[in-house]
């Protein structure tokens, strides 16, 4: 359970990655007709179908930026909730196959 709380938390960061990787790509002027730079923002406009236009501001590289970046935190924070709600549970389950812990079993 352990080995899935770091694999659910790894699949998160990368998410997070990538969207932000797309930010950057999109602020920073890559060009667009590029195969990588193509990727990247179609992964990471995949990724953000959701939160797209939650914000609209005048400028687009901010409004990009904003909404993008909300994406990328949430996938973040969600990913690190669900991996350590994952690992918790993985450690009680191990105190209790145990009997470590607050609660001991009776002596037969």
């Amino acid at each position: 359970m352990l080995l899935l709380a770091r694999l659910v938390r790894t699949i998160a960061n990368i998410l997070a990655a990538v969207i932000v990787a797309g930010i950057l790509l999109y602020v920073l002027g890559a060009n667009q007709s590029n195969d990588v730079v193509s990727t990247v923002m179609d992964a990471g406009r995949w990724l953000v179908g959701p939160f797209d236009g939650l914000f609209s501001l005048d400028d687009p590289k901010w409004e990009l930026a904003v909404n993008w970046g909300i994406a990328a935190a949430v996938y973040a924070a969600v990913g690190a909730l669900i991996s350590r709600l994952l690992a918790h549970a993985a450690l009680a389950g191990e105190r209790e196959r145990r009997g470590w812990g607050w609660r001991r079993r009776p002596i037969a």
